[in-house]
C-alpha cells in the first residue's frame, strides 16, 4: 500500500514541527547559562567585553575528532558542535574546489607570478637605484598570496622613507589576465600619494616592469623631494600590520558565513577595513543579520603584530548586551581554527537574538 503525496508531505510537516519544538526547548534552556553565566554580570564589570584567548590543545586522534575543544558548549549534539562539524565540511569542499574548476586557473595564475618573480626583482633594484636619492627604498618582497575577495596573486613590499614605512607597494597578477602595480600610503591624510599602474600581464619584461613601478611611485618621490623632516607619524605606521593577515580573513571569513548559513545569520563583509582614530587601528567592520535584522557588528582588529581579534558589539536590545572580544597568536593560527574563532566570537549574539525572535513570534501567534 502506497501513501498518497498529500499524507506523505503531512507526515512530513508534523515530523518537522517536532524537530523545531524539540530544538527550541534545549535553546530556551542554554540561553539563560548565556545570560546569566561568567563574563555576563555587567553589575560587576564597568566595561562589559568578556576576554578569551584561544589555547591549542594538542590535536586529537582520529576517531576523537570534534570530541574536545577549547569552545564553551561544545558537548556533542550542541548547536556549536554542529557549526564546528559545518565549518570543517566547508574548508574540505573549499580546499576540494582549489583542486578542479576555478582551482586551475587559480594555479594557473600562481605559476604565471612564480616566472614573473626574477624579473620583478630586478625590476626593484633597477628603480631603487634611482630612488636612492630622495632616500626611498622598496623593501623586500612578502610572501606572495591571494588579494582580498582574489582579485589577484601577487606580494607586498614596503616603501621607506628614510627609516621609515610609508606605504605598501602591492604587485599582482589580476584574475583578468593585468600586471597591477598599486601603492597605498598609510594613513587616509595622504591619500594623495596612492597610485595604480596596470598592464597586460603577457608582455611584461624587465623594462617594462620597471616603467610601471617607477611610474607608481612619482607621487611619493614628490612629496619625498619637497618635505624636508620626511617623517611620517607613529598612528601611520601602526596600520600597516593589517595586509599581513587579509588572506587569512578573507578565507576565515567565507568557511564562519557557509557554516553559518544553517543558523539563518548572515555575514555582511564590508569592502575594505577602515582606520579607526579611537583605536588606532585599521579594523573590518562585518555587519551580522538574523532574519533580515541587523543584530550585531563585528569588528576584526590586529591589536600587535602578532595577534589578531574579533570584536562583536550587539546592534539592538534583542541581541543582548554583552560585548564578545576573542583574541588568538597569529603564529599558531590558521583560517579554518579563525572560522572558529569568528563563529564562537558571533554565536552568544545570534542565539539570544533567535530566541527573541521565536519568542515575539509566539506572542503574535
Amino acid at each position: 500500500m502506497q501513501l498518497s503525496p498529500l499524507l506523505g508531505v503531512g507526515l512530513m510537516l508534523i515530523a518537522l514541527g517536532v524537530v523545531v519544538l524539540w530544538r527550541d526547548i534545549r535553546r530556551q534552556r542554554r540561553v539563560d547559562n548565556i545570560e546569566n553565566g561568567p563574563g555576563h554580570n555587567t553589575a560587576t564589570d564597568h566595561l562589559p567585553i568578556a576576554d578569551v584567548e584561544i589555547s591549542h590543545p594538542p590535536a586529537p586522534a582520529a576517531n576523537e575528532k570534534f570530541a574536545h575543544s577549547v569552545l564553551p558548549g561544545f558537548d556533542p549534539g550542541s548547536p556549536l558542535y554542529e557549526l564546528r562539524e559545518t565549518i570543517e565540511r566547508v574548508s574540505n569542499e573549499f580546499e576540494n574546489d582549489q583542486q578542479t574548476g576555478n582551482g586551475n586557473k587559480s594555479k594557473q595564475i600562481e605559476r604565471d607570478w612564480k616566472a614573473l618573480e626574477d624579473r620583478i626583482e630586478k625590476s626593484v633594484r633597477s628603480v631603487n637605484a634611482v630612488l636612492v636619492n630622495v632616500e626611498i627604498a622598496i623593501g623586500p618582497t612578502g610572501q606572495p598570496g591571494w588579494s582580498f575577495s582574489n582579485r589577484g596573486y601577487g606580494s607586498f613590499r614596503r616603501v621607506m622613507l628614510v627609516d621609515q614605512s610609508v606605504a605598501w607597494l602591492r604587485l599582482e597578477i589580476s584574475a583578468n589576465g593585468r600586471f597591477i602595480c598599486a601603492l597605498r600610503s598609510h594613513g587616509d591624510e595622504k591619500s594623495a600619494l596612492n597610485a595604480n599602474e596596470t598592464i597586460s600581464a603577457q608582455i611584461l619584461t624587465s623594462d617594462k616592469i620597471s616603467a610601471l613601478i617607477a611610474t607608481s611611485m612619482q607621487p611619493i618621490t614628490k612629496y619625498a623631494a619637497h618635505n624636508s623632516s620626511r617623517m611620517i607619524s607613529d598612528q601611520d605606521a601602526d596600520q600597516t600590520i593589517w595586509q599581513e593577515s587579509e588572506e587569512l580573513v578573507s578565507i576565515a571569513l567565507k568557511r564562519a558565513g557557509d557554516a553559518l548559513v544553517e543558523s539563518g545569520a548572515v555575514l555582511e563583509i564590508g569592502d575594505a577595513p577602515e582606520w579607526n582614530e579611537m583605536t588606532k587601528r585599521h579594523r573590518l567592520i562585518v555587519r551580522i543579520s538574523l532574519a533580515r535584522e541587523h543584530i550585531a557588528q563585528m569588528y576584526i582588529e590586529r591589536p600587535t603584530a602578532r595577534q589578531i581579534e574579533c570584536l562583536v558589539v550587539p546592534a539592538t536590545p534583542i541581541a543582548g548586551k554583552q560585548s564578545q572580544r576573542q583574541r588568538a597568536d597569529l603564529a599558531k593560527l590558521n583560517s579554518t581554527d579563525f572560522a572558529e574563532l569568528i563563529v564562537n566570537c558571533l554565536w552568544p549574539a545570534i542565539e539570544t537574538a533567535w530566541n527573541a525572535q521565536q519568542r515575539a513570534l509566539r506572542a503574535n501567534a
